[in-house]
């Protein structure tokens, strides 16, 4: 199947936004070429990858859910539980605080200009320039159909990352053997590939070990690929 400029595509399996693509095009070698849905480098998909992506509609895109996750501020080991849609800004996380989530992260912060402010319900930082940022709260609809309210204190303006707890991801470091994590077919399941460096942000740079002169390589999500035990 052929997707269009623009189209967005998820990997067979996942649901929106979980690991979602934004299509960019073909290159002369048939690839497929796609950007990560927030921002980040472009992606080539050989027919073999491809064919594991399906289409998202546009009713797909309008129910997504929130999911429960763990974030840090780059460069911080101080983790905050918190809840994501997937989307992400500029290949940041864009995280959502239950209040008292909220409140621990802004006293961990140490400003006492910072405050949650009951009254407008939302939570309130200071900038770099001294000016109030005002975090407003919001209901979201999470995994198990119900809502809850939050408040995305730093969404979109801060680096943030989630705490990798996909499977293998804390484990794979530079220049190991990987596979896919879950083939879309035997031919994908006979793949391995090079690490290129270790995993960040939740993505991975990885080589087709093969006989091509020029080597595919791809970004993929780090929940697609496993250590290769065994070669």
């Amino acid at each position: 199947m052929k997707f269009s400029k623009r189209d967005t595509l998820v990997p067979k399996g996942n649901q929106f936004p979980d690991g979602a693509v934004v299509v960019d095009g073909y290159d002369e070698a048939g690839r497929l070429m796609a950007h990560p849905m927030g921002g980040d480098f472009q992606q080539y998909f050989p027919e073999a990858s491809a064919s594991g992506l399906r289409l998202v509609d546009e009713a797909e895109r309008s129910r997504a859910l929130f999911r429960q996750a763990s974030f840090a501020l780059a460069d911080s080991e101080e983790t905050f539980s918190g809840w994501t849609d997937g989307t992400l800004w500029n290949g940041w996380e864009m995280p959502h605080f239950e209040r008292a989530e909220a409140e621990r992260l802004i006293r961990w912060l140490g400003d006492e200009r910072m405050r949650f402010d009951a009254e407008r319900d939302a939570a309130v930082t200071v900038s770099q320039d001294g000016e109030e940022e005002i975090w407003a709260g919001e209901t979201v609809t999470v995994s198990d159909g119900s809502g809850i309210r939050v408040y995305g204190v730093g969404a979109g303006a801060w680096t943030w990352d989630e705490v990798e707890t996909r499977r293998g991801g804390g484990a794979m470091k530079a220049n190991d053997i990987v596979k896919y994590s879950e083939p879309a077919g035997e031919e994908e399941a006979h793949l391995r590939f090079v690490l290129l460096r270790d995993p960040e942000k939740r993505r991975a740079d990885i080589q087709l070990i093969c006989d091509y002169r020029i080597k595919p390589i791809e970004t993929v999500e780090v929940g697609e690929i496993e250590p290769a035990s065994g070669g």
